[in-house]
């Protein structure tokens, strides 16, 4: 059992912060936030924790009531569990665990519950409470919206045809029906002033192909486009695709029920072309929808 008076302490800009030890899961090296759809003073975005979608927040953001950018490369977090609810918090630098042991008052931070002092520097003590009611209330918000923006996997048939398919280290499959075929070992055309997107063109065969790139939505760094790089191509909606991909992994027949919209919420833009999850005791594969990629926003320029 942990003493009381024993806390987790951390840097963020330049300001200590202290936890209750005994609600520290981890501190980790989140190698990819995901981008939350709403922009929300303090909220950063969404990590993969351990299966599950752990709620991330940046307190300096949060305290000036600024909305956070979600980083391109990875950052450190410290994991908290409180009751049932577990969220992150962005870190610069984890410090020690110690005692508190020198209080110098309360705070006017709607988070700090209490000031102390350790080794000559003021103290944070957070109000995890406070915190758990806060994410609480924007996950409720995101609920809602995310009701509107992903689509459960419909067809008229009882299983889906899906090619299944790895990109920035997560598994994805599609609809067979959308795929025309797999490509390697083409070059890419660079555009410029366009969005990352829509990373430039592929001459497949004299036809001309946009060359569709989703690092972004998963809030990685642009791909490296090299020529042994497989592609998806897509066709549909009068326009040509080659999706950006690692490897084509196999194919898979499912039963529709087992494609549906999740439990936990799949945040940021790749929510604009998820038609449903398919989770196993395994792996979670995301579903994305073909039609849905060619509605690309980010391609009216192109269309044009």
């Amino acid at each position: 059992m942990h003493d009381e008076r024993q806390h987790s302490l951390f840097l963020r800009n330049s300001f200590r912060y202290a936890v209750p030890i005994g609600l520290v899961r981890e501190v980790v090296m989140a190698q990819r936030i995901l981008a939350s759809p709403l922009a929300k003073p303090g909220f950063v975005g969404f990590l993969d924790f351990r299966s599950s979608f752990c709620p991330v927040i940046d307190l300096p953001a949060w305290i000036d009531m600024k909305v956070p950018e979600v980083p391109a490369d990875p950052c450190l977090v410290i994991v908290l569990g409180v009751g049932e609810s577990i969220f992150a918090i962005r870190i610069d630098k984890f410090l020690a665990n110690a005692i508190l042991e020198e209080p110098l008052g309360s705070s006017n931070d709607k988070v700090v519950d209490r000031l102390y002092r350790q080794d000559g520097e003021a103290v944070h003590r957070l109000d995890t409470r406070v915190l758990v009611d806060w994410i609480a209330k924007e996950l409720q918000e995101l609920r809602e919206a995310q009701k509107e923006e992903i689509a459960v996997l419909a067809a008229p048939v009882e299983e889906a045809e899906l090619i299944g398919f790895t990109l920035a280290g997560l598994n994805f499959a599609l609809p067979i029906v959308d795929l025309t075929e797999v490509i390697e070992g083409y070059t890419v055309e660079p555009l410029f002033r366009v969005d990352p997107f829509l990373r430039g063109l592929v001459n497949l065969r004299g036809q001309i192909l946009a060359c569709v790139d989703l690092s972004a939505a998963l809030g990685a760094p642009p791909r490296l486009l090299e020529e042994k790089n497989q592609f998806l191509v897509l066709q549909g909606d009068g326009l040509d695709l080659a999706l950006c991909i690692d490897q084509v992994s196999h194919k898979l027949r499912i039963p529709n029920d087992r494609v549906s919209v999740p439990g936990e919420i799949m945040m940021g833009e790749l929510s604009e072309y998820l038609r449903g999850i398919i989770e196993t005791t395994e792996q979670r594969i995301f579903v994305l929808s073909g039609a849905q990629l060619f509605s690309s926003r980010h391609l009216a320029a192109y269309r044009e």
